[in-house]
């Protein structure tokens, strides 16, 4: 369900709807698409509108192109027959080298008399995009399409699929909930909750100035300390930090991104603690510190092989740069 949205694409921009599951973002993309009629409000594609009072235009006369997460190939049909399935009002030798030439800018002529279950699911991925392009439709509309992919494989094609749009000039509306992925592709992002969207802007926008704790969450694992609020410093049992997004005086939610925390010799720093645990994540390490004065644990992310070992003491430096403090409300612990 959505609950008062609006939204603005621009002309070959690419904008992300992330969210957790449930939160209306697949809704979104059907109603754009036609799939769904909502009970009010107004869709415009192109200053056409085509949703609204005096009017419902169909999916198939909207001219938007689509893109599911299981792709949607039909499996009797050879590739270049899927590829131009959605050109059925063009005569055929038209619509098969249309389709041709868009399995080409895939880098997939060589498999057009092939079936989907003969390639793999990156392969089956790049021909849904040929047949999205195909028809060369305003806008492109997908909803999760990277999803069922391995992590090298969603990597690859993920990139080549974002170029191949950018190159084309096409306009993109796209489906995730992986914030690290509508970091890398998007131009702008509209986070959702529960039907809303509740912050939109670049990636840096939504990371370094998030509008609430909901978001700061989504963008990264928090260290989260009780703290007071007065001008623009907080106060709380980690230290004192000049904020560069001030909150109400008062008291607040001290939120420390794991990045931030820097390990020195202990005694250097007045504020200390003893190493609970380090893990090898490849390109950084994870260190887990029972932090003095704090009754949770601080974790906190370090270059890889930093030389610290469980039950070590150490002293502990925050850049004031990763703290961000967020207004102590009712709503706080559901944010």
């Amino acid at each position: 369900m959505l609950d008062d949205v609006s939204l603005s694409v621009a002309s070959g921009e690419t904008v992300c709807l992330l969210g957790h599951s449930g939160c209306g973002k697949t809704t979104m993309l059907r109603v754009a698409a036609g799939l769904e009629r909502p009970d009010k409000g107004r869709v415009v594609l192109a200053g056409k509108q085509v949703t609204g009072p005096g009017g419902f235009v169909p999916p198939e006369a909207r001219g938007v192109g689509l893109m599911f997460q299981d792709y949607a190939l039909f499996p009797h049909l050879t590739i270049i027959d899927n590829v131009a399935f959605g050109l059925s009002h063009k005569p055929s030798a038209d619509a098969r080298r249309i389709a041709r030439q868009a399995l080409e800018r895939v880098g997939l002529a060589a498999y057009a008399q092939d079936y989907p279950h003969m390639l793999s699911g990156g392969e089956q991925q790049r021909v849904a995009l040929a047949r999205a392009l195909a028809p060369q439709p305003g806008i492109i509309l997908m909803d999760e399409p990277f999803s069922n992919l391995d992590q090298r494989t969603r990597e690859a094609i993920r990139e080549d699929t974002m170029t191949l749009l950018r190159d084309n000039g096409s306009t993109s509306l796209v489906v995730t909930h992986d914030p690290a992925e509508a970091m890398t592709i998007a131009d702008r992002i509209a986070l959702m909750r529960s039907g809303r969207i509740v912050q939109t802007g670049t990636a840096e926008e939504l990371y370094r100035r998030p509008n609430s704790l909901f978001v700061a969450r989504y963008f990264c694992d928090l260290n989260e300390i009780d703290g007071e609020a007065s001008g623009n410093v907080v106060s709380c049992a980690a230290g004192r930090f000049v904020l560069s997004n001030p909150v109400p005086d008062g008291p607040c939610i001290v939120c420390i991104r794991p990045h931030a925390i820097t390990l020195v010799i202990a005694g250097v720093d007045p504020f200390s603690g003893t190493i609970l645990s380090r893990r090898f994540l490849g390109d950084a390490d994870a260190v887990t510190i029972a932090a003095d004065g704090l009754t949770k644990p601080l974790h906190a992310r370090m270059p890889a092989g930093y030389a610290v070992a469980p039950g070590e003491r150490t002293g502990i430096k925050i850049d004031p740069a990763g703290v961000l403090a967020f207004p102590r409300n009712v709503n706080t612990s559901a944010s």
